[in-house]
C-alpha cells in the first residue's frame, strides 16, 4: 500500500512539474495571487497548465488545493473600489475572486487564462473532428507508468475487496 501512495504522489507531483504539460512559458503561467473567500485574502501560488489553474498553499506543495477546468469556465474582471485589480473565474455553480498585486499582474493573468481557455476548446474542438475509432485500441498503445493490486473499500458496504488498477 505504502509503496502505491508513493507512486500516485510521485506521479502526480512530476506531471504538475513536468515542463510538457503546458504549451504556454512555464514562467509566465505561475505565480502568487490572493484568493478572496469572505473578507479574508488568502495567498496562494497559482500554476496554469493546458486545461486546468491550480493553487497550491504554497510553491512547495505536492498536491493542489482545487483545480479549476478553464474549458468550462468564464473569466470576469471587476471594479472594486477597495482594489482595482480583482478578478473573478466562473466555473460551474462556483465563483473564484482573485485579486492581484498590481494591474500588470492582472492582466497578465486575464491574459494567460484567456489563451489556454481558448486553446483548450480549440483543442477540443479538433479531438471531437479526429476522434479516434476504437478507444480500446488506444488505451492499448499506451504503456502504464505502475499497475498492480491495491485494496478498496465499499462505498456501500463498507468491507475491502483486493481491485486491480493501473496508473497511467
Amino acid at each position: 500500500k505504502r509503496t502505491w501512495l508513493n507512486q500516485l504522489k510521485k506521479a502526480k507531483l512530476q506531471y504538475w512539474q513536468s515542463p510538457t504539460t503546458s504549451t504556454i512559458d512555464t514562467f509566465d503561467n505561475r505565480g502568487f495571487l490572493w484568493k478572496v473567500v469572505g473578507k479574508k485574502r488568502l495567498r496562494r501560488w497559482f500554476v496554469l497548465n493546458d486545461t486546468y489553474l491550480l493553487y497550491f498553499k504554497s510553491p512547495k506543495d505536492h498536491s493542489p488545493e482545487s483545480e479549476i477546468p478553464l474549458e468550462e469556465s468564464s473569466l470576469v474582471p471587476i471594479e472594486c473600489p477597495e482594489t482595482n485589480f480583482r478578478f473573478e473565474i466562473h466555473f460551474g455553480d462556483r465563483v473564484l475572486v482573485l485579486d492581484a498585486a498590481n494591474q500588470a499582474m492582472k492582466d497578465r493573468w486575464i491574459s494567460l487564462v484567456k489563451n489556454v481557455r481558448s486553446r483548450s476548446l480549440q483543442r477540443k474542438k479538433e479531438d471531437q473532428v479526429n476522434s479516434i475509432p476504437s478507444d480500446e485500441r488506444y488505451l492499448a498503445l499506451r504503456r502504464p507508468d505502475h499497475e498492480g493490486y491495491l485494496m478498496k473499500q465499499g462505498a456501500k458496504v463498507k468491507n475491502w475487496k483486493r481491485r486491480w488498477f493501473v496508473l497511467q
